[in-house]
């Protein structure tokens, strides 16, 4: 194919039959991405989650919150095993810095992964990067490319499915098929909800093969099937839960489309982002030269993105700005990634870069912290003036780290407590003697549990207030909608009845009968169950227990109120 004719008759012959400028332009996304990543850089507090679990890990705990209780408080086992193995081969790094780097790295070889998929969509190099160019320039992109959460994982995943799907269209039996479905499998270790996408795709990739038998399904379904499944049975062993215990706290197999929708709207408002989406879908005739199957392939991750989007909108969305529709965002952009140079395309791409004035110019969100409907421009909130703050040492300033450092240092000096703090109120008790022994170095209480648990130091128990990271608190009723995924609170009361000296007097700002209530609580069979679960040694008889209350105990609720919850149980 002559230039001219790869241009559709534009006199550009000369020009094109030069290399570099369609290499630099496909590299422009990868390095932008780089760069905005690395300016952007930053640990949310939830990302210290991840840390404070990673050191019970290496600490000989296991995967959990507070050591002496199963408590998966990690949505991302797979995002939490590329931290362990990152830190065991950089050992001499930070945690954080561990999930900075791979969140960067991540990202950026998803981004060029997008190039590499579109050449062998469309047989060609000679390619302009317009779908990918639209999603680096958003300022989300950028700064959940880091976060210490696992937005490059996912992104590196639909890509790297991607490909292989692409690949997989071509030579659609043997190895090909199975290595797909086996990446394709990988979507609920990265985060639960991911499964929509990965049924979708395995779909497709069941439609490519042309002469289907029982063995040859039986295989594909195995390769995709054999990780998730070994992972949940461990899960229902060693938690006795089906799902992640942030899944249960955030309800996330209930709807809130209200919520949800403007979740969407708080996207889209600083961004334009329907000026980007009509751009993009009239880049999509590029399609019509791809043959049958690969056209196939090119179809299924804008569905999956349109699915996927449409789950987390029902859902609610989430608390931070944006965050929770970038995968859906980039798999609806991987079809048009890149497309075939000609003069259609590079108007388009000149539309693409008219447009991404508007969110580089934005930076974000219009309001600062937390913005109407509880949704939180979560960078802004944390980072201030601290510039690219990684490490706890970097946010030694903010509150939530002092207050985490305090509580480390009341332990060290023997003083046995339960602390609680919430906002502006604060209380105190001694510990109870009769505690289990992982709380006998102190507990403290707080709602924001990442940075102040990792400065807290593994030894002292975290008792979480929104119920991430306790067994009884994610299962708390949900008695009105709020800020999203901190819609449940753990009332103090359950807290000094579970580790308060009940000789003591009850502190100030808590009834006495309200703690006596919550004491007489947690006997309750559903209460004691969940306790059970998380804290008794992981004998045979109760592996066994786990695994069959996981699903009994699925939909169990309590009430928020102990002594409603008490008179319900009585």
């Amino acid at each position: 194919m002559t230039a001219a004719a790869s241009l559709g008759g534009c006199h550009f012959q000369e020009r094109v039959g030069r290399h570099w400028p369609v290499l630099i332009a496909l590299a422009i996304p990868v390095v932008l991405i780089l760069v905005l990543a690395w300016t952007h850089r930053w640990m949310t507090d939830d990302g210290f989650i991840y840390v404070r679990v990673v050191h019970q890990i290496f600490d000989g705990n296991g995967p959990v919150f507070n050591a002496g209780e199963r408590v998966e408080a990690a949505t991302s086992p797979l995002w939490l095993l590329c931290l362990v193995v990152g830190k065991a081969l950089f050992f001499w790094l930070p945690v954080e810095w561990v999930a900075v780097l791979l969140g960067i790295a991540m990202t950026v070889v998803a981004v060029a992964l997008t190039i590499v998929s579109a050449g062998r969509a469309y047989h060609t190099w000679r390619l302009l990067p317009i779908g990918i160019l639209a999603y680096v320039v958003l300022p989300p992109a950028a700064e959940f490319a880091t976060a210490g959460l696992e937005m490059g994982l996912t992104l590196l995943w639909i890509a790297g499915w991607y490909v292989l799907l692409l690949h997989a269209a071509d030579q659609p039996e043997g190895r090909p098929v199975l290595v797909a479905a086996f990446v394709l499998g990988l979507g609920p270790l990265i985060r639960p909800e991911l499964a929509v996408v990965s049924v979708l795709a395995c779909v497709t990739l069941f439609v490519f093969n042309r002469r289907p038998t029982p063995r040859r399904f039986g295989a594909a379904a195995a390769s995709a099937l054999a990780l998730p499944a070994i992972y949940e049975l461990f899960r229902m062993c060693y938690y006795g839960n089906l799902l992640p215990n942030t899944a249960y706290t955030k309800e996330a197999t209930a709807s809130n489309w209200a919520q949800g929708w403007e979740y969407l709207k708080d996207f889209n408002h600083p961004y334009w982002v329907w000026v980007a989406a009509l751009i993009l879908v009239v880049a999509a005739v590029s399609w019509r030269r791809v043959p049958g199957m690969r056209r196939l392939a090119l179809a299924t991750p804008a569905v999956a993105g349109v699915v996927y989007g449409t789950f987390i909108v029902r859902g609610g969305g989430d608390f931070m700005h944006a965050r929770m529709l970038l995968p859906a965002v980039f798999a609806l952009q991987l079809p048009v990634a890149a497309v075939p140079l000609r003069c259609s395309t590079l108007a388009l791409l000149g539309a693409i870069v008219l447009w991404a004035a508007v969110p580089l110019a934005a930076g974000g969100p219009h309001y600062s912290g937390i913005g109407p409907h509880g949704i939180n421009n979560e960078r802004n909130f944390y980072v201030g003036k601290l510039g690219n703050p990684v490490t706890l040492d970097d946010y030694a300033s903010n509150k939530l780290v002092f207050l985490g450092r305090a509580a480390r240092r009341r332990s060290e000096s023997g003083q046995r407590f339960v602390d609680q703090f919430l906002k502006t109120w604060s209380a105190s008790q001694p510990l109870d003697p009769r505690a289990p022994a992982f709380a006998q170095h102190g507990v403290y209480a707080i709602a924001a549990i990442g940075m102040a648990s990792v400065a807290a130091g593994d030894k002292v128990y975290i008792a979480d207030h929104v119920g991430l990271a306790s067994p009884i608190g994610s299962r708390i009723e949900i008695t009105k909608r709020g800020w999203p995924g901190h819609e449940k609170s753990v009332r103090p009361s359950w807290i000094f009845a579970m580790f308060g000296d009940p000789q003591a007097p009850a502190p100030e700002g808590v009834s006495a009968k309200e703690i006596s209530d919550a004491r007489k609580a947690l006997g309750c069979p559903a209460i004691q169950q969940m306790l059970q679960r998380a804290r008794a040694p992981l004998t045979l008889h109760r592996t066994v227990l786990n695994v069959a209350q996981s699903f009994t105990a699925f939909s169990t609720r309590i009430d928020p109120h102990p002594t409603k919850e008490l008179a319900r149980c009585s």
